[in-house]
């Protein structure tokens, strides 16, 4: 591996590192699965983070792990990107795909 590809390999798991920074600094308990990056059982709600798709490609991959979710019994998934933006329904979960800065500024 060149030396030169090496922040382009580890952005995702410094971004996935960016977006748990940020739970943790609103006091939340925060799980991780190897399907879903972080979940937050006691609100029902789980994160992804995914800096690069398009917005397809990101549903994709969310109805792939549609079984798992279900399992977790969660009500609504962030896909927190670094700058594409959307809302949709997946089986009565409300997604939505929001930019780190917008996703950081909620409450």
């Amino acid at each position: 591996m060149k030396m030169q590809n090496l922040p382009f390999i580890t952005l995702p798991k410094r971004f996935e590192n960016m977006v748990f920074l940020e739970l943790m600094k609103k006091g939340h308990t925060i799980y991780y699965s190897d399907n879903l990056n972080l979940y937050i059982p006691e609100k029902n709600y789980g994160v992804l983070c995914i800096p690069f798709l398009p917005q397809e490609m990101m549903k994709l991959r969310l109805q792939k792990i549609l079984l798992h979710v279900k399992e977790l019994e969660l009500k609504k998934i962030d896909i927190v990107t670094l700058g594409n933006e959307g809302k949709f329904w997946l089986k009565n979960i409300k997604c939505s795909i929001i930019p780190f800065w917008d996703w950081a500024l909620q409450d």
